[in-house]
Protein backbone atom coordinates (compact mmCIF):
# COMPACT_ATOMS: atom_id res chain seq x y z
CA UNK A 1 0.00 0.00 0.00
CA UNK A 2 1.35 3.39 -0.97
CA UNK A 3 1.95 5.72 1.96
CA UNK A 4 0.28 8.57 0.09
CA UNK A 5 -3.01 6.67 0.31
CA UNK A 6 -2.64 6.58 4.07
CA UNK A 7 -2.17 10.35 4.11
CA UNK A 8 -5.28 10.65 1.94
CA UNK A 9 -7.10 8.63 4.60
CA UNK A 10 -5.85 11.11 7.21
CA UNK A 11 -7.30 13.97 5.18
CA UNK A 12 -10.71 12.33 4.80
CA UNK A 13 -11.03 11.08 8.37
CA UNK A 14 -9.85 14.46 9.72
CA UNK A 15 -12.65 16.22 7.90
CA UNK A 16 -15.25 13.62 8.91
CA UNK A 17 -14.31 13.34 12.60
CA UNK A 18 -14.03 17.04 13.40
CA UNK A 19 -17.10 17.85 11.30
CA UNK A 20 -19.09 15.27 13.26
CA UNK A 21 -17.92 16.79 16.55
CA UNK A 22 -18.92 20.27 15.45
CA UNK A 23 -22.26 19.07 14.10
CA UNK A 24 -22.97 17.09 17.26
CA UNK A 25 -22.28 20.11 19.46
CA UNK A 26 -24.70 22.27 17.48
CA UNK A 27 -27.34 19.56 17.15
CA UNK A 28 -27.73 18.97 20.88
CA UNK A 29 -27.10 22.60 21.94
CA UNK A 30 -23.99 21.63 23.84
CA UNK A 31 -23.06 25.31 23.92
CA UNK A 32 -25.36 25.71 26.89
CA UNK A 33 -24.81 22.57 28.92
CA UNK A 34 -21.52 20.98 27.92
CA UNK A 35 -19.76 21.89 31.17
CA UNK A 36 -22.49 20.84 33.58
CA UNK A 37 -21.85 17.89 35.86
CA UNK A 38 -23.80 15.58 33.60
CA UNK A 39 -24.57 15.91 29.94
CA UNK A 40 -27.33 14.36 27.94
CA UNK A 41 -26.43 11.20 26.06
CA UNK A 42 -23.83 10.27 28.63
CA UNK A 43 -20.89 12.33 27.35
CA UNK A 44 -18.64 13.66 30.09
CA UNK A 45 -17.30 17.22 30.07
CA UNK A 46 -13.63 16.20 29.86
CA UNK A 47 -14.35 14.47 26.56
CA UNK A 48 -15.12 17.81 24.91
CA UNK A 49 -12.26 19.61 26.64
CA UNK A 50 -9.63 17.06 25.64
CA UNK A 51 -10.67 16.46 22.03
CA UNK A 52 -7.79 18.61 20.60
CA UNK A 53 -5.30 16.48 22.56
CA UNK A 54 -6.93 13.19 21.59
CA UNK A 55 -7.08 14.22 17.97
CA UNK A 56 -3.35 15.03 17.92
CA UNK A 57 -2.71 11.61 19.42
CA UNK A 58 -4.83 10.12 16.65
CA UNK A 59 -2.72 11.88 13.99
CA UNK A 60 0.47 10.61 15.62
CA UNK A 61 -0.78 7.02 15.60
CA UNK A 62 -1.81 7.27 11.93
CA UNK A 63 1.62 8.57 10.98
CA UNK A 64 3.30 5.75 12.91
CA UNK A 65 1.05 3.26 11.13
CA UNK A 66 2.07 4.69 7.75
CA UNK A 67 5.75 4.19 8.61
CA UNK A 68 5.12 0.55 9.56
CA UNK A 69 3.26 -0.15 6.30
CA UNK A 70 5.72 1.63 4.03
CA UNK A 71 9.06 2.80 5.35
CA UNK A 72 10.53 3.76 1.97
CA UNK A 73 9.54 7.41 1.79
CA UNK A 74 11.95 8.23 -1.05
CA UNK A 75 10.36 5.66 -3.33
CA UNK A 76 6.90 7.11 -2.82
CA UNK A 77 8.08 10.73 -2.92
CA UNK A 78 5.33 11.49 -0.41
CA UNK A 79 6.84 14.40 1.49
CA UNK A 80 4.23 16.76 0.15
CA UNK A 81 1.40 14.31 0.88
CA UNK A 82 2.62 13.87 4.45
CA UNK A 83 2.96 17.61 4.99
CA UNK A 84 -0.37 18.46 3.40
CA UNK A 85 -2.29 15.84 5.39
CA UNK A 86 -0.59 17.02 8.59
CA UNK A 87 -1.50 20.64 7.84
CA UNK A 88 -5.11 19.77 7.09
CA UNK A 89 -5.37 17.74 10.28
CA UNK A 90 -4.03 20.65 12.31
CA UNK A 91 -6.40 23.04 10.55
CA UNK A 92 -9.42 20.93 11.48
CA UNK A 93 -8.15 20.79 15.05
CA UNK A 94 -7.76 24.58 14.98
CA UNK A 95 -11.39 24.93 13.93
CA UNK A 96 -12.49 22.83 16.90
CA UNK A 97 -10.37 24.91 19.32
CA UNK A 98 -12.06 28.07 18.01
CA UNK A 99 -15.41 26.42 18.57
CA UNK A 100 -14.37 25.34 22.07
CA UNK A 101 -13.29 28.88 22.99
CA UNK A 102 -16.84 30.11 22.45
CA UNK A 103 -18.11 27.62 25.05
CA UNK A 104 -15.69 28.14 27.91
CA UNK A 105 -16.62 30.67 30.58
CA UNK A 106 -13.77 33.19 30.90
CA UNK A 107 -14.09 33.20 34.69
CA UNK A 108 -14.01 29.43 35.27
CA UNK A 109 -11.36 26.77 35.54
CA UNK A 110 -12.11 23.13 34.75
CA UNK A 111 -10.27 20.15 36.23
CA UNK A 112 -10.02 16.90 34.33
CA UNK A 113 -8.85 13.45 35.47
CA UNK A 114 -9.22 14.19 39.15
CA UNK A 115 -7.35 17.50 38.96
CA UNK A 116 -4.35 16.20 37.02
CA UNK A 117 -5.29 18.41 34.07
CA UNK A 118 -6.37 22.03 34.45
CA UNK A 119 -8.13 23.73 31.54
CA UNK A 120 -9.07 27.40 31.54
CA UNK A 121 -9.48 30.10 28.88
CA UNK A 122 -5.76 30.94 29.04
CA UNK A 123 -4.90 27.32 28.20
CA UNK A 124 -7.30 27.30 25.25
CA UNK A 125 -5.88 30.60 23.97
CA UNK A 126 -2.35 29.20 24.22
CA UNK A 127 -3.44 26.06 22.38
CA UNK A 128 -4.83 28.22 19.61
CA UNK A 129 -1.56 30.17 19.26
CA UNK A 130 0.56 27.00 19.35
CA UNK A 131 -1.61 25.36 16.72
CA UNK A 132 -1.51 28.46 14.52
CA UNK A 133 2.29 28.76 14.75
CA UNK A 134 2.83 25.06 14.05
CA UNK A 135 0.43 25.19 11.11
CA UNK A 136 2.33 28.14 9.64
CA UNK A 137 5.67 26.34 10.02
CA UNK A 138 4.40 23.13 8.43
CA UNK A 139 2.76 25.02 5.55
CA UNK A 140 6.04 26.75 4.76
CA UNK A 141 8.03 23.53 5.02
CA UNK A 142 5.52 21.60 2.90
CA UNK A 143 5.38 24.08 0.04
CA UNK A 144 9.02 25.27 0.06
CA UNK A 145 10.72 22.89 -2.36
CA UNK A 146 14.14 24.11 -1.20
CA UNK A 147 13.42 22.70 2.26
CA UNK A 148 10.92 19.93 1.48
CA UNK A 149 13.20 17.60 -0.42
CA UNK A 150 15.76 17.63 2.38
CA UNK A 151 13.51 16.43 5.20
CA UNK A 152 12.05 13.04 5.95
CA UNK A 153 8.46 12.18 6.73
CA UNK A 154 9.60 11.66 10.31
CA UNK A 155 9.97 15.43 10.65
CA UNK A 156 6.19 15.86 10.60
CA UNK A 157 5.76 13.07 13.14
CA UNK A 158 8.27 14.64 15.53
CA UNK A 159 6.55 18.02 15.22
CA UNK A 160 3.19 16.42 16.04
CA UNK A 161 4.66 14.67 19.09
CA UNK A 162 6.22 17.94 20.23
CA UNK A 163 2.91 19.78 19.79
CA UNK A 164 1.06 17.07 21.74
CA UNK A 165 3.55 17.39 24.60
CA UNK A 166 3.07 21.18 24.59
CA UNK A 167 -0.69 20.77 24.86
CA UNK A 168 -0.44 18.47 27.87
CA UNK A 169 2.32 20.62 29.37
CA UNK A 170 0.26 23.81 29.51
CA UNK A 171 -2.66 21.81 30.95
CA UNK A 172 -0.63 19.97 33.58
CA UNK A 173 -1.51 20.67 37.20
CA UNK A 174 1.03 18.31 38.73
CA UNK A 175 4.80 18.74 38.96
CA UNK A 176 5.52 15.16 37.88
CA UNK A 177 3.26 15.48 34.83
CA UNK A 178 5.01 18.75 33.99
CA UNK A 179 8.33 16.91 34.13
CA UNK A 180 7.09 14.10 31.86
CA UNK A 181 5.72 16.53 29.27
CA UNK A 182 8.84 18.69 29.31
CA UNK A 183 10.96 15.59 28.72
CA UNK A 184 8.78 14.47 25.82
CA UNK A 185 9.01 17.94 24.31
CA UNK A 186 12.77 18.05 24.89
CA UNK A 187 13.34 14.68 23.22
CA UNK A 188 11.43 15.92 20.17
CA UNK A 189 13.58 19.04 20.01
CA UNK A 190 16.78 17.02 20.40
CA UNK A 191 15.79 14.99 17.35
CA UNK A 192 14.74 18.02 15.31
CA UNK A 193 17.98 19.83 16.01
CA UNK A 194 20.03 16.88 14.68
CA UNK A 195 17.94 16.11 11.55
CA UNK A 196 19.85 18.35 9.13
CA UNK A 197 21.09 15.96 6.43
CA UNK A 198 24.79 15.50 5.75
CA UNK A 199 25.79 17.80 8.58
CA UNK A 200 28.11 16.81 11.38
CA UNK A 201 27.48 20.20 12.96
CA UNK A 202 23.78 19.37 13.25
CA UNK A 203 24.55 16.08 14.99
CA UNK A 204 26.91 17.93 17.32
CA UNK A 205 24.19 20.51 18.08
CA UNK A 206 21.65 17.79 18.87
CA UNK A 207 24.12 15.92 21.07
CA UNK A 208 25.07 19.05 23.03
CA UNK A 209 21.42 19.97 23.43
CA UNK A 210 20.69 16.45 24.71
CA UNK A 211 23.53 16.48 27.24
CA UNK A 212 22.67 19.93 28.58
CA UNK A 213 18.97 19.15 28.74
CA UNK A 214 19.48 15.83 30.51
CA UNK A 215 21.61 17.42 33.20
CA UNK A 216 19.07 20.19 33.78
CA UNK A 217 16.24 17.64 33.99
CA UNK A 218 18.03 15.88 36.84
CA UNK A 219 18.24 19.17 38.73
CA UNK A 220 14.50 19.70 38.18
CA UNK A 221 13.74 16.23 39.57
CA UNK A 222 15.90 16.99 42.60
CA UNK A 223 13.85 20.09 43.35
CA UNK A 224 10.57 18.21 42.85
CA UNK A 225 11.67 15.48 45.27
CA UNK A 226 12.44 18.08 47.95
CA UNK A 227 9.06 19.73 47.36
CA UNK A 228 7.32 16.41 47.83
CA UNK A 229 9.31 15.69 50.99
CA UNK A 230 8.38 19.06 52.51
CA UNK A 231 4.76 19.30 51.42
CA UNK A 232 3.72 15.72 50.72
CA UNK A 233 2.03 16.50 47.40
CA UNK A 234 2.92 17.39 43.82
CA UNK A 235 -0.51 18.81 42.97
CA UNK A 236 -0.29 22.55 42.34
CA UNK A 237 -3.59 23.15 44.13
CA UNK A 238 -2.14 21.64 47.30
CA UNK A 239 1.21 23.39 46.86
CA UNK A 240 -0.44 26.82 46.70
CA UNK A 241 -2.04 26.21 50.09
CA UNK A 242 0.74 24.33 51.88
CA UNK A 243 3.84 26.14 50.61
CA UNK A 244 3.18 29.13 52.87
CA UNK A 245 3.06 26.82 55.90
CA UNK A 246 6.61 25.52 55.45
CA UNK A 247 8.33 28.48 57.10
CA UNK A 248 10.42 26.20 59.31
CA UNK A 249 12.21 24.81 56.25
CA UNK A 250 12.64 28.02 54.31
CA UNK A 251 16.26 27.28 53.35
CA UNK A 252 15.41 23.87 51.89
CA UNK A 253 12.34 25.30 50.18
CA UNK A 254 14.42 28.05 48.53
CA UNK A 255 16.91 25.43 47.36
CA UNK A 256 14.09 23.30 45.93
CA UNK A 257 12.57 26.24 44.10
CA UNK A 258 15.97 27.23 42.69
CA UNK A 259 16.35 23.70 41.30
CA UNK A 260 12.93 23.91 39.67
CA UNK A 261 13.61 27.43 38.41
CA UNK A 262 16.82 26.25 36.74
CA UNK A 263 15.01 24.21 34.11
CA UNK A 264 12.85 27.19 33.09
CA UNK A 265 15.87 29.48 32.81
CA UNK A 266 17.46 26.83 30.59
CA UNK A 267 14.40 26.28 28.40
CA UNK A 268 13.86 30.02 27.94
CA UNK A 269 17.62 30.48 27.36
CA UNK A 270 18.01 33.07 30.10
CA UNK A 271 21.25 33.95 31.85
CA UNK A 272 23.30 32.02 32.93
CA UNK A 273 21.82 29.07 31.02
CA UNK A 274 21.89 30.57 27.53
CA UNK A 275 25.16 29.04 26.34
CA UNK A 276 23.42 26.27 24.38
CA UNK A 277 21.33 28.49 22.09
CA UNK A 278 24.34 29.59 20.03
CA UNK A 279 25.39 26.06 19.00
CA UNK A 280 21.87 24.66 18.60
CA UNK A 281 20.53 27.46 16.40
CA UNK A 282 23.60 27.59 14.15
CA UNK A 283 23.84 23.81 13.81
CA UNK A 284 20.19 22.99 13.18
CA UNK A 285 18.33 23.12 9.88
CA UNK A 286 16.24 26.13 8.90
CA UNK A 287 13.01 24.16 9.29
CA UNK A 288 13.91 23.06 12.84
CA UNK A 289 14.94 26.57 13.93
CA UNK A 290 11.76 27.98 12.40
CA UNK A 291 9.74 25.65 14.62
CA UNK A 292 11.51 25.76 17.98
CA UNK A 293 12.31 29.48 17.94
CA UNK A 294 8.83 30.29 19.25
CA UNK A 295 6.40 27.41 19.91
CA UNK A 296 8.30 25.42 22.59
CA UNK A 297 9.25 28.61 24.42
CA UNK A 298 5.63 29.77 24.51
CA UNK A 299 4.49 26.54 26.17
CA UNK A 300 7.36 26.62 28.67
CA UNK A 301 6.67 30.27 29.45
CA UNK A 302 2.99 29.59 30.22
CA UNK A 303 4.01 26.83 32.65
CA UNK A 304 6.56 29.18 34.16
CA UNK A 305 3.80 31.76 34.69
CA UNK A 306 1.65 29.16 36.43
CA UNK A 307 4.48 28.08 38.75
CA UNK A 308 5.49 31.68 39.36
CA UNK A 309 2.10 32.56 40.83
CA UNK A 310 1.81 29.20 42.62
CA UNK A 311 5.31 28.92 44.10
CA UNK A 312 7.95 31.49 43.18
CA UNK A 313 6.11 34.74 43.89
CA UNK A 314 5.94 34.19 47.65
CA UNK A 315 9.73 33.91 48.08
CA UNK A 316 11.74 37.16 47.74
CA UNK A 317 14.99 35.31 47.08
CA UNK A 318 13.51 33.49 44.10
CA UNK A 319 11.98 36.69 42.72
CA UNK A 320 15.35 38.41 43.01
CA UNK A 321 17.09 35.57 41.15
CA UNK A 322 14.51 35.72 38.35
CA UNK A 323 14.83 39.50 38.13
CA UNK A 324 18.64 39.44 37.97
CA UNK A 325 18.66 36.60 35.45
CA UNK A 326 16.18 38.36 33.16
CA UNK A 327 17.92 41.74 33.41
CA UNK A 328 21.36 40.28 32.68
CA UNK A 329 19.87 38.31 29.78
CA UNK A 330 18.63 41.54 28.20
CA UNK A 331 21.89 43.42 28.71
CA UNK A 332 24.37 40.67 27.79
CA UNK A 333 22.37 39.29 24.85
CA UNK A 334 22.09 42.79 23.36
CA UNK A 335 25.85 43.28 23.69
CA UNK A 336 26.68 39.82 22.30
CA UNK A 337 24.35 40.37 19.35
CA UNK A 338 26.36 43.43 18.32
CA UNK A 339 29.38 41.21 17.62
CA UNK A 340 27.62 38.41 15.74
CA UNK A 341 28.43 37.85 12.09
CA UNK A 342 25.88 35.08 11.42
CA UNK A 343 22.22 35.95 11.00
CA UNK A 344 20.91 32.88 12.85
CA UNK A 345 23.08 33.65 15.86
CA UNK A 346 21.83 37.23 15.75
CA UNK A 347 18.25 35.94 15.91
CA UNK A 348 19.23 33.61 18.76
CA UNK A 349 20.58 36.40 20.97
CA UNK A 350 17.69 38.65 19.97
CA UNK A 351 15.40 35.90 21.26
CA UNK A 352 17.29 35.83 24.56
CA UNK A 353 16.93 39.58 24.96
CA UNK A 354 13.22 39.56 24.13
CA UNK A 355 12.40 36.76 26.55
CA UNK A 356 14.40 38.60 29.19
CA UNK A 357 12.09 41.58 28.69
CA UNK A 358 9.04 39.32 28.86
CA UNK A 359 10.13 37.74 32.15
CA UNK A 360 10.99 41.17 33.58
CA UNK A 361 7.47 42.32 32.78
CA UNK A 362 6.05 39.34 34.65
CA UNK A 363 8.25 39.77 37.73
CA UNK A 364 7.79 43.52 38.14
CA UNK A 365 4.14 43.97 37.21
CA UNK A 366 1.72 41.58 38.95
CA UNK A 367 -1.48 41.19 36.93
CA UNK A 368 -0.63 44.16 34.68
CA UNK A 369 2.77 42.63 34.12
CA UNK A 370 1.18 39.29 33.22
CA UNK A 371 -1.04 40.99 30.63
CA UNK A 372 1.92 42.95 29.21
CA UNK A 373 4.16 39.85 29.13
CA UNK A 374 1.54 37.73 27.37
CA UNK A 375 0.77 40.52 24.92
CA UNK A 376 4.50 40.99 24.29
CA UNK A 377 5.12 37.30 23.63
CA UNK A 378 2.24 37.11 21.14
CA UNK A 379 3.57 40.14 19.28
CA UNK A 380 7.05 38.60 19.36
CA UNK A 381 5.63 35.43 17.78
CA UNK A 382 4.16 37.48 14.93
CA UNK A 383 7.35 39.45 14.27
CA UNK A 384 9.69 36.45 14.58
CA UNK A 385 7.67 34.31 12.18
CA UNK A 386 7.52 37.26 9.79
CA UNK A 387 11.26 37.86 9.78
CA UNK A 388 12.15 34.16 9.56
CA UNK A 389 9.75 33.51 6.69
CA UNK A 390 11.19 36.47 4.80
CA UNK A 391 14.69 35.16 5.45
CA UNK A 392 13.74 31.73 4.05
CA UNK A 393 12.39 33.38 0.91
CA UNK A 394 15.57 35.43 0.48
CA UNK A 395 17.63 32.25 0.68
CA UNK A 396 15.81 30.76 -2.33
CA UNK A 397 18.67 31.67 -4.66
CA UNK A 398 21.66 30.01 -6.21
CA UNK A 399 24.43 29.93 -3.62
CA UNK A 400 21.72 30.63 -1.04
CA UNK A 401 22.95 27.76 1.07
CA UNK A 402 26.14 29.70 1.68
CA UNK A 403 24.35 32.90 2.64
CA UNK A 404 24.57 32.74 6.41
CA UNK A 405 26.80 35.66 7.39
CA UNK A 406 25.34 39.12 7.78
CA UNK A 407 27.69 40.54 5.14
CA UNK A 408 26.30 38.02 2.63
CA UNK A 409 23.04 39.96 2.61
CA UNK A 410 24.69 42.14 -0.01
CA UNK A 411 23.88 39.28 -2.41
CA UNK A 412 20.20 40.21 -2.08
CA UNK A 413 20.59 43.87 -3.01
CA UNK A 414 19.46 43.38 -6.62
CA UNK A 415 17.43 40.24 -6.05
CA UNK A 416 13.87 41.44 -5.48
CA UNK A 417 13.22 44.98 -4.27
CA UNK A 418 9.78 44.11 -2.91
CA UNK A 419 11.08 41.19 -0.84
CA UNK A 420 13.95 43.34 0.38
CA UNK A 421 11.51 46.05 1.47
CA UNK A 422 9.37 43.46 3.29
CA UNK A 423 12.48 42.15 5.05
CA UNK A 424 13.29 45.68 6.21
CA UNK A 425 9.76 46.02 7.59
CA UNK A 426 10.27 42.74 9.47
CA UNK A 427 13.56 43.97 10.95
CA UNK A 428 12.06 47.29 12.01
CA UNK A 429 9.10 45.50 13.60
CA UNK A 430 11.44 43.29 15.62
CA UNK A 431 13.37 46.40 16.65
CA UNK A 432 10.16 48.02 17.91
CA UNK A 433 9.82 50.89 15.44
CA UNK A 434 6.33 52.48 15.31
CA UNK A 435 3.72 51.87 14.00
CA UNK A 436 4.67 48.22 13.42
CA UNK A 437 3.60 45.29 15.61
CA UNK A 438 6.85 45.06 17.59
CA UNK A 439 6.42 48.65 18.76
CA UNK A 440 3.13 47.89 20.54
CA UNK A 441 4.61 44.87 22.31
CA UNK A 442 7.38 47.00 23.80
CA UNK A 443 5.01 49.91 24.39
CA UNK A 444 2.80 47.88 26.73
CA UNK A 445 5.88 46.42 28.40
CA UNK A 446 7.26 49.87 29.26
CA UNK A 447 3.77 51.04 30.21
CA UNK A 448 3.57 48.26 32.82
CA UNK A 449 6.94 49.37 34.23
CA UNK A 450 5.69 52.93 34.62
CA UNK A 451 2.47 51.75 36.29
CA UNK A 452 4.58 49.92 38.89
CA UNK A 453 6.92 52.90 39.46
CA UNK A 454 9.96 51.09 38.04
CA UNK A 455 11.44 54.30 36.64
CA UNK A 456 15.13 53.37 36.92
CA UNK A 457 14.55 50.01 35.24
CA UNK A 458 12.51 51.83 32.61
CA UNK A 459 15.43 54.15 31.76
CA UNK A 460 17.97 51.32 31.67
CA UNK A 461 15.85 49.20 29.34
CA UNK A 462 15.08 52.16 27.08
CA UNK A 463 18.83 52.61 26.56
CA UNK A 464 19.31 48.88 25.92
CA UNK A 465 16.42 48.86 23.44
CA UNK A 466 17.96 51.78 21.53
CA UNK A 467 21.31 49.97 21.42
CA UNK A 468 19.60 46.83 20.09
CA UNK A 469 18.40 48.80 17.06
CA UNK A 470 22.03 49.01 15.91
CA UNK A 471 22.31 45.42 14.68
CA UNK A 472 18.98 45.64 12.84
CA UNK A 473 20.10 48.84 11.12
CA UNK A 474 23.39 47.15 10.24
CA UNK A 475 21.44 44.45 8.38
CA UNK A 476 19.55 47.11 6.46
CA UNK A 477 22.84 48.75 5.51
CA UNK A 478 24.20 45.49 4.07
CA UNK A 479 20.93 44.81 2.27
CA UNK A 480 20.55 48.19 0.55
CA UNK A 481 23.68 50.31 0.79
CA UNK A 482 26.65 47.94 0.43
CA UNK A 483 28.23 46.31 -2.60
CA UNK A 484 30.31 43.15 -2.82
CA UNK A 485 33.70 43.23 -4.44
CA UNK A 486 32.67 40.46 -6.83
CA UNK A 487 29.97 41.15 -9.41
CA UNK A 488 27.84 38.15 -8.55
CA UNK A 489 24.32 38.51 -9.96
CA UNK A 490 21.61 36.77 -8.01
CA UNK A 491 19.37 34.73 -10.32
CA UNK A 492 15.63 35.00 -9.72
CA UNK A 493 13.82 31.88 -8.59
CA UNK A 494 10.05 31.60 -8.42
CA UNK A 495 8.60 31.77 -4.92
CA UNK A 496 5.87 29.19 -4.18
CA UNK A 497 2.40 30.70 -3.95
CA UNK A 498 1.77 29.40 -0.42
CA UNK A 499 4.88 31.17 0.87
CA UNK A 500 3.71 34.39 -0.79
CA UNK A 501 0.27 34.10 0.83
CA UNK A 502 1.77 33.51 4.28
CA UNK A 503 4.20 36.39 3.79
CA UNK A 504 1.45 38.78 2.71
CA UNK A 505 -0.70 37.89 5.72
CA UNK A 506 2.17 38.43 8.17
CA UNK A 507 3.15 41.67 6.42
CA UNK A 508 -0.38 43.05 6.68
CA UNK A 509 -0.66 42.03 10.32
CA UNK A 510 2.61 43.79 11.18
CA UNK A 511 1.90 46.96 9.21
CA UNK A 512 -1.74 47.36 10.25
CA UNK A 513 -1.32 46.01 13.77
CA UNK A 514 -2.52 49.33 15.17
CA UNK A 515 -6.06 48.35 14.18
CA UNK A 516 -5.98 44.95 15.91
CA UNK A 517 -3.88 45.69 18.98
CA UNK A 518 -6.85 46.80 21.11
CA UNK A 519 -9.00 43.71 20.37
CA UNK A 520 -5.98 41.49 21.02
CA UNK A 521 -5.34 43.19 24.37
CA UNK A 522 -9.03 42.78 25.28
CA UNK A 523 -8.96 39.06 24.45
CA UNK A 524 -5.78 38.49 26.45
CA UNK A 525 -7.12 40.40 29.46
CA UNK A 526 -10.33 38.35 29.53
CA UNK A 527 -8.75 34.97 28.89
CA UNK A 528 -6.02 35.44 31.52
CA UNK A 529 -8.47 36.40 34.28
CA UNK A 530 -8.94 32.83 35.54
CA UNK A 531 -5.22 32.17 35.10
CA UNK A 532 -4.26 34.84 37.63
CA UNK A 533 -7.19 34.91 40.02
Amino acid sequence: MKARYIYLAIILTSIVIISLFLFYMDLFSVFYNVFEKTINYGIEPQFWLMIPDFYLLYLIMIFLWSFVINNNSKEDNCHFAAGFSCCLGLFMNLVYIIKLSSIVDVYDTYYVFDGLIEINPAVILTKFILMLVTLLVLLVITYDDRINYKINREFFLIVLISLFSMFILIEANNLFLIYICMELQSISLYILSSMKPYSNKSIEAGLKYFIYGSFISVIFLLGVSFIYGLIGSLDLRDIVILISLSNDNELIMNFSLICILTVFLFKLALFPFNWWIDDVYSGSSDSAVFFFTVAPKLSVFMVFVKLYFCMFMGFPVIKLIIFISALLSVILATIWALWQVKFIKLLAFSSVAHFGLIVLSLVTGGYNGLIAATYFIYVYIITTNFIFLTYLILRRIKRGEGVSNIIDFTYFKDYNKIINLIFIVALLSLAGIPPLAGFFGKLYFFHSLVLNNEYLLFLVLIVITIISCVYYIRLIRFLFFSDREDDFIVPYKKIPDMLVYCLVVLFLVNVFFIFIQSPLLYIISNFLFSFYF
